[in-house]
């Protein structure tokens, strides 16, 4: 968190504060007091009634955190997710026990992501207030990586917080799949380079998360370069901005075209940037996490990419690549590329309509190579007419 933020944090509370006054001063205290409660009351009323609609029973979901940036560890982290009637409980028991390195969370953390998917599993539209989660549990033992005690690190607790709210969404996307669609880049995937601005000797740090590719859903596919699940409010920073407040040239601003995220619906595409290092010397932090575990498919859709970035150098050594990195020197004429990850694709590649292969070779979303590989359909490059149809699709 900047000092900004904590900045506009303070002025927002001063305003809230003065706008309780005002309404206590004009109604009452009582009466203020019966508003909100009725508020909270008509919320709780609508998402337990959105429950209701939720087929009851156990659903579970284990999935898995690259590491802490430390070691090489992988961490096991898991969920049990019970609907009754108009309530819900969500049971982390079993994650993983609190690391080392700066990837933990606390219960604030996981009390957030837990809610930020109640809301998607109920009715986003429901006014967001502490009546809403009434009917919600989050059960889980002290010192997990879900729940850390001090003196844990947590400065990327982020990571971890997404990924908690990720499974509980791929427990539910089964029984939801209309609503909650194939898993997703799920990384805020920021860097943070920093040096001297070349042409002012300013210092400069740029600090800018990453949009991505979002799973498919049982009836369309994911959406392309959005940002991840409880990053909604950042934004892209512009190439002109960049270019000129920032010791960066954007070489390249584009969709990812990689394998991953075939299916009857195809997975989001995510991004890829270029940034050319025009500072004499600077540094790279970043972390990207599902560098090693990919986004989950859904009825037979392919797994979507990961996210990773690669440094490449202009002397000439060997690309580096990696998914965090922590105050790497750069030097002027040195490549960041930066590449978020496919979503996951819903249902069988084969099932895809035909049409829809061709339209996605011809609007740039796929390969040719890919069409054949992953769809069975042989398209002319040149003149985009389908050749011929191969595999398992060729047989119907």
């Amino acid at each position: 968190m900047s000092i900004g933020d904590m900045y506009a944090q303070a002025a927002a509370v001063r305003i809230a504060d003065r706008r309780c006054r005002d309404l206590c001063d004009k109604y009452g205290v009582d009466v203020v007091l019966a508003g909100i409660d009725s508020l909270m009351d008509h919320s709780e009323q609508l998402i337990r009634q959105e429950l209701k609609s939720i087929p009851p029973g156990v659903y579970e979901a284990v999935d898995y955190i690259d590491d802490d940036g430390i070691g090489d560890e992988s961490f096991k982290v898991q969920v049990k997710v019970t609907g009754a009637e108009d309530t819900i409980v969500v049971d982390f028991t079993g994650s993983h026990p609190q690391v080392l390195g700066p990837v933990n969370a606390a219960m604030t953390g996981l009390q957030s992501a837990a809610r930020a998917i109640l809301l998607a599993l109920t009715d986003p539209s429901v006014p967001a207030n502490d009546g809403c989660f009434r009917a919600l549990e989050v059960v889980c033992p002290d010192g997990t990586i879900f729940t850390c005690k001090r003196p844990a690190a947590v400065s990327t607790y982020w990571e971890t917080m997404l990924c908690a709210a990720d499974l509980i969404w791929k427990a539910m996307a089964p029984v939801l799949p209309k609503r909650l669609p194939a898993g997703h880049f799920l990384s805020v995937c920021a860097p943070v380079i920093a040096g001297l601005h070349p042409d002012t000797g300013d210092f400069f740090i740029l600090v800018e998360p990453s949009a991505g590719g979002w799973g498919a859903g049982a009836t369309r596919d994911g959406e392309n370069g959005l940002f991840c699940v409880g990053d909604g409010e950042t934004y892209t920073v512009p190439i002109e901005v960049c270019e000129t407040r920032y010791g960066v040239l954007v070489d390249q601003f584009a969709l990812d075209i990689t394998d991953g995220g075939a299916g009857e619906f195809r997975g989001g595409r995510g991004l890829v940037r270029d940034y050319r290092i025009t500072a004499d010397e600077a540094q790279h932090t970043g972390t990207f996490g599902r560098f090693k575990f990919l986004p989950w498919g859904m009825e037979g859709g392919q797994e979507g990419s990961r996210n990773y970035m690669k440094i490449t150098y202009a002397d000439g050594r060997e690309p580096t690549v990696i998914g965090k990195i922590a105050r790497l020197p750069v030097k002027k004429g040195d490549v960041v590329s930066l590449v978020t990850g496919t979503g996951g694709g819903y249902g069988d590649p084969y099932a895809r309509a035909v049409e829809k292969v061709v339209g996605d070779v011809k609007n740039g979303y796929i390969t040719p190579e890919m069409a054949e590989k992953d769809y069975g359909v042989v398209v002319d490059p040149e003149t985009l007419k389908v050749v011929k149809l191969t595999g398992e699709r060729a047989k119907g």
